[in-house]
């Protein structure tokens, strides 16, 4: 079976305004988590644990690099949904995610936790760092 790469993957993230902008081009790699609660046994002494076995367990984090481009830019896409977020006014963007152009999509509602700038004073790339996003609204993400 041949390697298939993600070289023709598509990320699209709603802005602060919820309209959608393709920043596939800012991010370099994204790690989606897609799975289950397992049934956790805890003993005396250990710390309690809340969990529903079998409930749906996702989020992703994607490592992006700085662009302040207008509108589609990574860091001016995720500005807008933190200022959204600190307004209280935010109700949940969406984020898909699209491995190949065609093919499986994890599609779900989302919030941003922050992001961290990095770079050098010597050059190089500025980094937005992992952007990390959970699941937040209404409707529960899917994979299909």
């Amino acid at each position: 079976m041949p390697k298939t790469t993600s070289k023709a993957g598509v990320i699209i993230l709603d802005d602060g305004s919820y309209a959608p902008q393709t920043i596939s081009k800012d991010c370099l790699t994204y790690t989606l988590n897609y799975k289950q609660n397992a049934e956790d046994v805890t003993g005396f002494g250990e710390g309690s644990q809340n969990f529903t076995p079998g409930q749906l367990v996702t989020d992703v984090s994607i490592d992006m690099l700085w662009n302040t481009l207008a509108t589609t830019g990574a860091y001016t896409v995720i500005k807008s949904i933190m200022a959204a977020q600190l307004a209280g006014s935010f109700a949940g963007c969406t984020l898909s995610i699209q491995p190949e152009s065609t093919g499986l999509k994890w599609v779900g509602e989302v919030m941003c936790e922050g992001f961290t700038i990095t770079g050098s004073a010597q050059g190089g790339a500025i980094s937005l760092g992992t952007v990390n996003f959970k699941v937040f609204g209404a409707t529960a993400p899917t994979i299909a």
